[in-house]
């Protein structure tokens, strides 16, 4: 009998200081990802998750590595809600905690990081352009056609939002670069652009162009079709977008001096 009680004491203080263990450490074969995080201490797990949120994403496009903060793309880690998952088992009322506990040696759990990727991340993912053309775009003027002529040397792409996201979330707390799939894109704004000057060009050269005395008694005569060609000049400064119409003043004195009006 005296043995016996001396042997519940030192069982009572087993469990006591298991039960105590447990409820400060996660559970064993738990994984965030691939990465064990099974018996560390529960501050230690805390600390090294609230570290892994804090490095730069690291992203190729191309042959390029562009860095952002997640803010920037408009992602969201929640950390407490994580480590939840991570320790929720540890959580349990005893005895549970501990038979739980033990059968964990021979179970894992595998974790995902809980990351939000709200519309704005799409939106803002959606409008992140990569240009690498290395020639500039080229607008020049057909000067027998009088219309504008668009080259178009565009290398733009885009990044697939839900590659990148599934990127972010299985290499959360690696330094790894992140390789998510991108698209080939057109901007067609200034494509678009150049076709609404050529169809107003093409309504300029479209009308005749009526000629009045000078003391405006009446028209007198009027120019159209191959002769607005001749003496119309069309000029587009690149670097502001704009279109100009012009009058060459050569080729309208020629062309008045042939031209026969009604007086």
């Amino acid at each position: 009998m005296r043995r016996f009680w001396p042997v519940v004491l030192v069982g009572l203080a087993a469990l006591f200081w298991a039960n105590s263990w447990v409820q400060t450490h996660i559970p064993p074969n738990t994984y965030l990802n691939e990465r064990p995080l099974g018996l560390k201490s529960k501050n230690t797990v805390l600390k090294w998750l609230g570290a892994s949120q804090k490095p730069r994403l690291r992203i190729k496009v191309g042959e390029r590595v562009y860095t952002f903060e997640y803010g920037d793309l408009g992602i969201i880690f929640d950390l407490n809600k994580t480590f939840r998952e991570l320790a929720k088992e540890s959580e349990l009322a005893f005895p549970q905690n501990l038979v739980v506990f033990v059968k964990s040696f021979k179970q894992k759990k595998t974790v995902l990081p809980e990351i939000v990727f709200s519309q704005e991340y799409y939106e803002r993912v959606e409008k992140l352009q990569f240009n690498f053309a290395t020639t500039d775009d080229k607008v020049t003027v057909n000067p027998k056609e009088k219309i504008l002529v668009y080259e178009n040397y565009q290398e733009l792409f885009v990044i697939d939002p839900n590659s990148l996201s599934r990127e972010i979330v299985v290499n959360f707390g690696k330094t790894a670069v992140l390789k998510p799939l991108i698209h080939r894109v057109f901007d067609q704004r200034k494509s678009l652009k150049i076709a609404d000057y050529n169809k107003r060009l093409g309504q300029t050269f479209a009308q005749p162009v009526q000629l009045y005395s000078e003391n405006g008694a009446g028209a007198i005569g009027k120019i159209t079709g191959p002769d607005l060609h001749s003496i119309l000049s069309v000029s587009y400064d690149a670097q502001n977008e704009w279109l100009s119409v012009g009058v060459e003043q050569t080729a309208f004195r020629k062309l008045t001096e042939t031209l026969t009006f009604n007086l």
